[in-house]
């Protein structure tokens, strides 16, 4: 869903931009409340050391800082990507998750052949949310180059993509 909107009443002008989710405008709404659920909110509260800093309630929760000042979820997520170089920000739009992404940066660093980028990347299908038909595309091939220092040779997007087709095949018939 994309939707702008412009709303003039008034003389006040007001301009909603919606990218995706349910959204319902409520004009004459006194209150509004916004509950905030998932994983990433739940990983940063549970690896706070300083419970005191975490509000736990459902709504509006937040983690302290290590200046006691309360950051909200969406802060704290953005702390974390914004120590991310321009490569590994880029792999992150696929990957999503900063622990992960910096998991699998150490694993495509130990790779010596195409292949072991190709396992790699199945573990990704395996742990998140990435589908087949995305994984074997060129521009995302492109993102893992940065990261594979010990492969001299093979490092094709073509050959990549071989082995990754290989190794998609061998994970759908050890499912059956």
């Amino acid at each position: 869903m994309d939707v702008k909107e412009n709303i003039s009443k008034n003389g006040n002008q007001c301009v909603i931009n919606v990218y995706g989710g349910n959204v319902q405008i409520l004009p004459a709404a006194t209150t509004a409340v916004q509950n905030n659920y998932g994983d990433r909110f739940a990983s940063v509260a549970v690896s706070s050391l300083n419970s005191e800093g975490v509000d736990s309630r459902p709504s509006g929760g937040s983690v302290s800082s290590s200046g006691g000042s309360l950051l909200s979820c969406e802060e704290v997520v953005e702390e974390e990507e914004a120590e991310l170089s321009a490569e590994e920000h880029h792999l992150n739009l696929y990957v999503g998750n900063v622990k992960l992404l910096r998991e699998y940066i150490r694993r495509l660093g130990e790779c010596s052949s195409a292949r072991g980028m190709a396992e790699v990347v199945c573990l990704m299908l395996d742990e998140t949310s990435l589908e087949e038909h995305l994984v074997v595309k060129g521009e995302f091939i492109h993102t893992l180059f940065p990261f594979v220092d010990g492969v001299t040779s093979g490092m094709t997007v073509d050959n990549v993509r071989v082995q990754i087709h290989k190794m998609i095949e061998r994970r759908g018939k050890g499912r059956r």
